[in-house]
């Protein structure tokens, strides 16, 4: 009988500031092959660890020592927090999202 192999995947805010375009538009093409969403410098990506592994090979290839980038695991999101039907923010919440 075989064993069942599940790949688990964890939510990672994948971030780069590149100042040359041509290694900016490589590196967001890279990036975007793992994301599900995002905005300009800012993916969200579910990532395995052999995924977050070959994301870091690929953003290290290509950001020069003059760049920079992250990946950060997120372990809770401000929405899994919320009430799905409540469109209302609380005054004492530290941060604003509008999307």
């Amino acid at each position: 009988m075989f064993g069942v192999f599940i790949m688990v995947r964890h939510l990672y805010l994948v971030g780069y500031d590149v100042g040359d375009d041509d290694r900016q538009d490589t590196i967001r093409n890279q990036v975007k092959n793992y994301a599900f969403g995002g905005q300009l410098s800012a993916y969200e990506c579910y990532l395995t660890n052999q995924d977050k592994t070959q994301l870091q090979k690929q953003l290290n290839k290509y950001l020069a020592h003059q760049d920079a980038g992250c990946v950060i695991q997120v372990h809770q999101t401000y929405w899994q927090t919320k009430p799905r039907k409540s469109p209302i923010f609380n005054p004492t919440d530290d941060f604003l999202y509008i999307g």
